[in-house]
């Protein structure tokens, strides 16, 4: 099996770690933010198309994977989420656009990545802050999908430059960290139960 077919499973499965989320989304469940979601689908496009312009074909699929989910959300969301602006969103598209044009000015796709990646990077943290406060309300196992995805796709990349490396990096980064801490904080709530309950 040749780089592309296993970058292109690879983006398959990672794909497939929206799912969950989805399914609450149509459950009612849970209402994603319109904004939000279509920032990061900017995001992703941004470096769905740097990588391609770069010929980093493996990259592409990963992060065009990510594209189409991070779409499909955005999708739903004009129905079943809702629309909140705040600052750091407003902050967020500008800079993304800010980065695509200054690709478009000086022909260097890897401003516009390093751009894409530092947002996508800050824009973790609350779910990083999310994920070690209400541990149970997050499914690790679509970020255990996408980390091991992106590793994969790491193994498949046939030029090591920054567009082909940054946002598998960032992704194997980010979900590494919210799995480690939903899974480590929801072992220590099950060990140390609140003092309501020990009373019981």
């Amino acid at each position: 099996m040749d780089r592309n077919a296993i970058a292109l499973i690879a983006a398959l499965v990672s794909f497939s770690g929206i799912f969950p989320y989805i399914r609450d989304v149509l459950k009612g469940k849970t209402h994603p933010n319109l904004v939000s979601w279509a920032t990061w689908c900017l995001l992703n496009l941004i470096n769905t198309a740097a990588a391609l312009s770069t010929g980093a074909f493996q990259t592409a699929l990963l992060s065009g994977a990510s594209a189409l989910a991070t779409g499909w959300v955005t999708f739903l969301s004009f129905r079943r989420g809702k629309i909140k602006y705040t600052a750091f969103d407003i902050v967020c598209q500008v800079l993304a656009l800010a980065g695509i044009v200054a690709w478009g000015l000086t022909g260097q796709p890897q401003l516009a990545v390093l751009i894409a990646v530092s947002i996508d990077l800050v824009a973790a943290l609350p779910t990083w802050r999310h994920a070690w406060i209400t541990p149970f309300n997050e499914t690790w196992q679509g970020f255990a999908l996408a980390a091991g995805a992106a590793i994969v796709t790491l193994f498949t990349v046939t030029q090591y430059t920054l567009v082909s490396l940054a946002f598998p990096l960032l992704v194997v980064t980010n979900c590494s960290v919210i799995v480690t801490i939903v899974l480590y904080r929801r072992s220590v709530v099950v060990r140390r139960p609140t003092r309501r309950h020990a009373r019981q």
